[in-house]
């Protein structure tokens, strides 16, 4: 099964381009380039150090060296990068789009699953309902 990369970890990558007073666009690339190194654990064959290393060149193109080269900048770098594990099951989301896929998972407007869930003692979640003629009625 595949995973969602987060961008939950503080880890920088070593051994790239990246220097001590990094970019935000520098520090997010970072983070995802260690956890591809480090968590993935994908069936994808392709050397993640390589990988890395061959996407912080594009990186580098598209920041052009500025110290405040945004976030949001990185995102198709990223993007790219996780494409090219050559995996279908694993997959970055900016922000934006996890945060609505964490709302549509969670009981938000959005029905992703074919079911609503409830926050049960904060953390934990529990199937409130199960939407008919959703995927998930049909595995049931």
């Amino acid at each position: 099964m595949g995973r969602a990369l987060a961008l939950g970890s503080a880890l920088l990558l070593s051994g790239t381009g990246a220097q001590a007073a990094s970019s935000p666009a520098q520090q997010v690339f970072n983070r995802v380039s260690q956890l591809i190194e480090t968590n993935y654990g994908g069936l994808s064959t392709v050397d993640r150090v390589a990988l890395a290393a061959e996407y912080q060149k594009r990186l580098d193109a598209v920041c052009n060296g500025a110290a405040d080269c945004a976030e949001a900048k990185a995102y198709p770098v990223i993007q790219a990068e996780v494409t090219a594990l050559g995996d279908e099951h694993t997959f970055f989301q900016t922000p934006e789009d996890y945060k609505e896929f964490s709302a549509s998972a969670s009981g938000g407007n959005r029905l992703q699953f074919g079911v609503k869930l409830a926050r049960l003692d904060g953390e934990n979640r529990v199937v409130t309902e199960v939407v008919p003629g959703s995927a998930a009625e049909e595995g049931d």
